[in-house]
């Protein structure tokens, strides 16, 4: 493992943590959860968003543009601005890893091994 991907681990923890926290508190843990396997697998399984999201001469506003028309329909409003804080902070790149912090700590909340 890489010290670069150490560094993504822990900061994809502190999203996941702020995530979850949000989303308990608005009683929509589950919700966001399959909201944000929505974003990540649509993202992953479309090459041309793929590409535009990790192009950095495009600019986040329009980012953000695209992003909630594709998802606002389909996603709880924690789940959209969630992804929107990612890419206004460039760590869009980190979003796997924030997944699998946050799919941790909802197995916590349920009390799944």
């Amino acid at each position: 493992m890489k010290i670069g991907d150490v560094k993504h681990i822990k900061v994809a923890k502190k999203y996941s943590t702020a995530l979850i926290s949000a989303a308990i508190e608005e009683n929509k843990p589950e919700k966001v959860y399959q909201d944000l396997i929505f974003i990540d697998e649509t993202i992953k399984t479309n090459e041309q968003l793929s590409v535009f999201l990790d192009n950095p001469v495009i600019k986040n506003i329009d980012k953000i543009d695209t992003v909630k028309k594709l998802f606002s329909v389909h996603t709880d409003k924690i789940s959209l601005d969630f992804i929107v804080m990612l890419i206004e902070n460039g760590r869009l790149n980190i979003i796997d890893e924030v997944l699998n912090q946050f799919a941790a700590a909802y197995n916590k909340y349920k009390n799944i091994l």
